[in-house]
């Protein structure tokens, strides 16, 4: 939550060191329940929330101009969210990612990909 009030504010130096805090934290940025579960003091993290935590990191990474960071991040949520329904989020944010790289022939090919099957998880 507290990144979500940063990212609004547009403070962005504090919501990176929130969300790259949060991005390390067991069960984030890997979704290992099992290993997980072996360390008490780890929160559950749901499939929504890590999503949520992965796209924001993304979304600063872009406004500070990382697109290396970005593009670092996106790749893994790819990987992460395929065949969720939090996939058609991060083709969304790959798209925006494109876009802010003024890759705009990319960023509606990227678009064009989003199926009525991905469509409905919307």
């Amino acid at each position: 939550m507290k990144s979500e009030v940063e990212l609004k504010q547009q403070d962005w130096p504090n919501a990176l060191k929130t969300l790259e805090h949060a991005f390390d934290l067991p069960g984030v940025k890997d979704s290992d329940p099992a290993g997980s579960m072996r360390n008490k003091s780890s929160l559950p993290f749901g499939q929504e929330e890590r999503a949520r935590i992965f796209l924001n990191l993304v979304t600063v990474y872009c406004e500070i101009k990382n697109f290396d960071g970005a593009k670092k991040i996106l790749s893994r949520a790819v990987g992460e969210f395929t065949g969720t329904p939090e996939e058609v989020r991060v083709m969304l944010a790959q798209s925006d990612l494109a876009m802010k790289m003024g890759d705009t022939k990319k960023a509606l090919n990227m678009l064009k990909k989003i199926t009525p099957e991905n469509r409905s998880f919307v």
